[in-house]
């Protein structure tokens, strides 16, 4: 057993004494004790409380990031604002072999508002209990609470329930086996994670199990178990025969989102500053937990200020990604962020470039494969100038971008793809007579101009591409003669 797992056990085995002295965000010892009395009083004498979870303290945050990499305490639909989940334990039994239930509970203003009763069983010497996570993962508009049990340090398996939380009452929505316990099997570390296998935004389940009748060939040789997929029919989740059983190898889909970005530079004395907003749409299926851009540079320096983020600007690409080790902040449908920020030198030009997106689904990750099954979207980034400078085809460049640009509807207005087009046509001509002095009049009217329709007829990006590039032609022709 590795260093990994051993910790795990150690934390689930002693999270009820771990968190009744250390509690977790929101919580302290007067929230509990109202809480036992009230199971006390409307429960049972004999049940024992175990993990009082605040749903507004600890949205956004994994209770144990890593271990296994879930995802966050979420609340989307306002149904548990103010609540406390809390799950309690029979501790009362008088012989091994005697079954207990567990409770998941729902404390609101000094009362329990809903519990499970006793539909959460059998379980053999109930020791320890465990939410991992709050979300909704069948789009279903209702939020679903995610709990393990344990009935000793022994076990090769845990099972894990699934409560499904409209506001008003909670549902097992998980299949039961021939004893009543939930299908869901995970292994004795906790291991679990969510994929979205077909890509259509809800969650399958993947946890190990014992291997099942002709299930040899994919048997762990580590653990001795299997990964076993968990799909939702319309009712619960289990294995049905549609249900799809990929290897724990297969990468599944990341780019079902829809992307927007917006793009516009900063000039300073010797420095340049792009900023981004990406925005996730909201008909996108997936969060957002990555994106990338190739560099395209040799000096750079990036920052992106979004918390629980990380980026990197080293190697080929310049790479933002959010993975839940410390925190999750995915950014979701219908939410965008501003924070991405790109410095370069002034000597650096702005070009077309892709920009990579990919959806979250499930903890799988390698950045190698961040330009691939991606959203691939438009927008700008800085270049180095050309080495060889060539009059003629950088002026072809800058019809190019003004074509692109109307493409893009970064130019609002066919006429202002015309006036521009044909003004670089014109430079074009007269670089190609030698006529220099006609060919900066031109460009000074392309600088003229882009400034009077900049926000109008021309986006940041269309102005950027224009202007900077458009100075730049001059400034070359100007030192040529």
């Amino acid at each position: 057993m590795n260093k990994k797992h051993l910790f795990l056990i150690v934390i689930i085995f002693s999270c009820g004494q771990l968190f009744s002295q250390g509690y977790l965000p929101g919580v302290n010892e007067q929230i509990e004790t109202i809480i036992q009395s009230e199971i006390s009083t409307h429960i049972g004498e004999n049940y024992r409380l175990g993990i009082v979870l605040n749903v507004d303290s600890c949205l956004g945050s994994g209770l144990f990031p890593r271990w296994p990499d879930i995802g966050p305490i979420e609340d989307p639909y306002g149904t548990l604002t103010n609540c406390l989940v809390f799950t309690a334990g029979h501790n009362s039994v008088s012989s091994p072999e005697d079954s207990v239930s567990g409770i998941v509970g729902i404390f609101r203003n000094g009362q329990i508002i809903w519990h499970s009763g006793n539909k959460i069983t059998p379980l053999i010497r109930l020791r320890t209990h465990w939410i991992w996570s709050i979300k909704d993962i069948n789009k279903d508009g209702n939020v679903e609470i995610l709990t393990t049990w344990l009935s000793g340090v022994s076990e090769a398996q845990i099972p894990l329930w699934i409560i499904s939380w409209n506001g008003i009452e909670g549902t097992v929505i998980n299949d039961l086996d021939r004893y009543n316990g939930s299908v869901i099997k995970i292994s004795q570390y906790g291991n679990y994670s969510y994929v979205d296998v077909e890509g259509d935004g809800i969650w399958e389940i993947q946890g190990e199990n014992y291997p099942a009748p002709g299930d040899s060939s994919r048997i762990n040789p580590e653990t001795g178990m299997v990964l076993y997929t968990y799909s939702w029919n319309g009712n619960l989740y289990g294995i049905w025969p549609n249900t799809p059983q990929p290897y724990d190898t297969v990468y599944f889909p990341r780019n079902r989102i829809n992307v927007n970005t917006k793009a516009f530079i900063q000039q300073f004395s010797d420095s340049i500053k792009y900023c981004y907003i990406i925005e996730n749409l909201p008909m996108s299926l997936q969060n957002i937990n990555e994106f990338a851009m190739k560099r395209k540079v040799d000096i750079i320096r990036a920052s992106l200020n979004r918390k629980y983020w990380n980026i990197s600007a080293e190697g080929s690409i310049i790479h933002g990604w959010n993975l839940g080790l410390y925190g999750f902040n995915y950014l979701h449908p219908g939410e965008s962020d501003s924070s991405l920020m790109i410095v370069v030198e002034d000597s650096t030009l702005p070009a077309i470039s892709n920009i990579y997106v990919k959806g979250w689904n499930g903890a799988i990750y390698r950045s190698s494969y961040i330009l691939e099954d991606s959203f691939i979207g438009f927008s700008i980034g800085p270049v180095n100038p050309p080495s060889h400078f060539n009059q003629v085809s950088f002026t072809d460049s800058l019809i190019h971008y003004c074509v692109m640009s109307d493409s893009l509807k970064w130019i609002t207005d066919y006429t202002a793809t015309t006036k521009y087009t044909g003004y670089f046509e014109n430079t074009k001509s007269h670089i190609q007579q030698n006529n220099n002095s006609a060919t900066i009049d031109v460009l000074d009217s392309v600088l003229t101009d882009v400034e009077a329709d900049s926000g109008i007829t021309l986006t940041s990006e269309a102005y950027a591409l224009i202007k900077y590039n458009t100075e730049y032609l001059k400034n070359q022709l100007s030192q040529s003669h």
